[in-house]
């Protein structure tokens, strides 16, 4: 199931593994010195997912009343793998999504002139535009003015 398919129904039809791979992929998911922030899919909340070792705590709804992996500790985990290499060394190989810096003065340009350079495209491409030859009868607009 593709990410944009997904909506709160059939999100819910997924099990928690699912969900937990879900929210690693679309959400950036921010180390604290208390855990990891894992942000909320349907409000604008976060939740904090505590790593102790062998044991994962969250502290959403679904973990304080199951006391069992939330989507969020499988978001986590997700994030996080580890790794035992063959001396008994544990290798941690955290994913980091990928951000990159938006340079907003020339989007706002970009935005705000963004009809005035297509319809000067637009006008060039039409006024391309062969004239059919003049036959009989009344004589006809000029095609790429219609077109545009």
């Amino acid at each position: 199931m593709k990410m944009e398919q997904i909506t709160e129904q059939n999100f819910r039809n997924l099990t928690r593994e699912q969900r937990g791979m879900l929210i690693a992929k679309k959400y950036r998911i921010r180390r604290t010195d208390k855990g990891y922030e894992v942000p909320s899919q349907f409000n604008k909340g976060k939740y904090l997912v505590k790593v102790r070792y062998d044991k994962k705590e969250c502290n959403c709804p679904d973990y304080e009343l199951r006391k069992c992996k939330c989507k969020h500790i499988f978001a986590v985990e997700y994030t996080l793998k580890e790794e035992i290499d063959k001396e008994g060394n544990t290798v941690i190989t955290q994913t980091v999504k990928k951000t990159y810096p938006q340079n907003w003065k020339s989007y706002n340009i970009s935005q705000q002139t963004e009809k005035e350079k297509l319809m000067e495209l637009l006008a060039d491409i039409t006024s391309r535009i062969r004239q059919p030859a003049y036959t009989f009868g009344r004589p006809k607009g000029n095609l790429g003015d219609n077109i545009f």
